[in-house]
């Protein structure tokens, strides 16, 4: 999407559409439904076509793509270090 000019709002939006996808579809038997439901890969390239429809092509989404990323590093870091956390806890609780 950066090589081809999308603007911050779709890249955005394509961020977001992953991101729900991803999120919703790991919950084991509802996230195989919503994965038949919802087809975020679909709903990007129609983003895309409405936007180059429309000729708003101009700019590049790479700052919110650096922001997203970021962003998945952080709550990425969170979590492991959450799950060790409560390793730790339990490890605690269990042997002393």
């Amino acid at each position: 999407m950066m090589r081809h000019g999308a603007s911050g709002n779709v890249t955005a939006r394509m961020a977001l559409n992953i991101a729900i996808d991803s999120l919703v579809g790991a919950i084991p038997i509802v996230g195989n439904l919503f994965d038949f439901a919802f087809r975020a890969n679909q709903r990007n390239v129609e983003l895309l076509r409405r936007h180059y429809q429309e000729g708003a092509y101009q700019g590049s989404g790479r700052g919110i793509v650096a922001a997203v990323a970021v962003l998945l590093f952080v709550v990425l870091g969170l979590a492991v270090w959450g799950l060790v956390a409560m390793i730790a806890w339990l490890w605690h609780v269990m042997f002393y």
